[in-house]
């Protein structure tokens, strides 16, 4: 059950996270490790009757995030490529978190030390400008600033 809800919560801060400046609904929330993250928590339902993100769903999510940062970034193809790499190993490095046991609050740390990581990976691929509107779009993902 409790792996359940910590999936849930993953689920929830991924997609909203993918999904920055309302490119999907109307959600206000970014990327779950902001102001928001114990609510999104809290807010799971407390079954384990809502199934987890297909790996089908986890590209299609990826592949929204990079559409968006190819337009707002303007990446070139290799940019692109190793920055889809990087996306691709925190959804690995976060699945295989959430199996383990522990508490929610130590997963969530450490889902945050994860995207953390993952965020100064992508930094070191980008030119002036676009690491001035990576580092936007990255405090815009954990305000929730729409």
């Amino acid at each position: 059950m409790k792996k359940a809800i910590l999936f849930c919560f993953f689920i929830t801060t991924i997609s909203w996270a993918q999904y920055p400046s309302g490119m999907y609904g109307n959600s206000s929330r970014g990327y779950g490790m902001g102001s928001n993250a114990m609510t999104q928590m809290n807010s799971m339902p407390s079954s384990g009757s809502k199934k987890g993100m297909s790996d089908k769903e986890k590209s299609e999510r990826i592949n929204a995030i990079m559409d968006k940062l190819k337009t707002d970034l303007k990446l070139d193809e290799l940019q692109e490529y190793i920055i889809k790499k990087e996306y691709e190993t925190n959804s690995l490095a976060i699945d295989k978190l959430l199996e383990r046991d522990g508490s929610a609050e130590d997963k969530r740390k450490e889902v945050e030390a994860i995207t953390e990581k993952t965020d100064r990976n992508i930094l070191t691929y980008l030119n002036k400008d676009q690491k001035e509107k990576y580092k936007a779009y990255i405090e815009t993902r954990k305000t929730g600033a729409q």
